[in-house]
């Protein structure tokens, strides 16, 4: 079936004003890393799963970093704040892991700027971030945003969405067939819907990983749920 295609997000949204608070984007110490019933999400089973846990807003932060140069959608940054000294660093090759503090506020204020409208509604129930390294199996369960193509009213999986065929080459379907593109060792971002995890950032990625014989893993931001009792 041949369905219509868009691009993800593509138009920023309204400067809102930054709140204090994104839910659920805030440090987090001391979690033991334990699966506890209540939480209502599905777990993959990884690779290989870091046991260190990574702040909402650094996740959002480095989405933001990966978007802002080389990508689809990078001219939706465009009059953020701050962000072409950041361009700058990146088309020099500084890894997100190098950035100061201020650096990465700035960049998550761009991405609340530019993604937030697309993207928070499924972040409300994150309490962080684990990075993980996920095989083809467990990334083709992730389900699509229904924003990416409007012709879908529900939440496909992966497997599904890639199954189609898009004519507009910049749509994530067609991402293989992409020329002169840099391989790219940033993680997917995922966030969670009904208890399943989406995909946010890292379509055209994850398409490339699929079609292709190696690597055998690929990285993924993997969000934690706040678990029952946890206090916000």
């Amino acid at each position: 079936m041949r369905r219509r295609p868009v691009r993800i997000g593509l138009h920023p949204q309204p400067g809102s004003r930054l709140t204090a608070e994104l839910p659920g984007a805030r440090a987090l110490a001391g979690d033991d890393g334990v699966k506890r019933a209540g939480t209502g999400v599905t777990m993959a089973e990884p690779v290989a799963t870091s046991e260190d846990v990574i702040p909402l807003t650094d996740v959002m932060a480095r989405w933001a970093y990966t978007e802002a140069v080389g990508a689809h959608s990078s001219t939706c940054y465009d009059g953020c704040a701050g962000i072409e000294a950041l361009r700058a660093k990146r088309r020099a090759g500084v890894p997100f892991s190098e950035l100061s503090t201020p650096e990465r506020s700035v960049l998550f204020a761009a991405w609340y700027r530019v993604r937030s409208a697309f993207f928070s509604r499924y972040l409300g129930r994150v309490r962080g971030y684990r990075l993980a390294y996920w095989t083809r199996e467990s990334l083709v369960s992730v389900r699509v945003p229904p924003g990416v193509d409007p012709q879908y009213t529900d939440h496909p999986r992966l497997a599904e969405f890639f199954s189609t065929e898009a004519s507009d080459p910049r749509d994530p379907r067609n991402a293989h067939n992409e020329q002169g593109g840099r391989p790219s060792d940033d993680p997917l971002t995922l966030g969670l819907h009904d208890g399943d995890y989406v995909i946010g950032d890292g379509l055209h990625r994850g398409k490339t990983f699929l079609v292709a014989c190696v690597p055998t893993s690929i990285a993924v931001y993997v969000p934690l749920p706040i678990l029952a009792g946890d206090r916000r």
